[in-house]
């Protein structure tokens, strides 16, 4: 079992922004010793995952989301 101590030094972790500066971020919890590395980064950039979803999950091809992008749908 870990001490208080081991377990408080992980619940607080710095995550890498493009957008800003380092920032501190609240870690998963409890932490076990053996979990990986726990938070990755923060939350998504409005936008960031579009392209992936109008592909994978929704199946339109690049000419489908050019059509919708020129008549301002997406």
């Amino acid at each position: 079992m870990r001490s208080f101590e081991s377990a408080a030094k992980d619940t607080i972790v710095s995550i890498e922004d493009p957008r800003i500066e380092p920032f501190p971020m609240q870690n998963i919890a409890p932490h076990p010793k053996d979990a990986g590395e726990g938070v990755l980064d923060g939350a998504s950039s409005l936008g960031q995952h579009n392209d992936e979803v109008y592909e994978k999950v929704l199946d339109l091809s690049e000419e489908d989301r050019e059509d919708l992008s020129k008549r301002e749908v997406i």
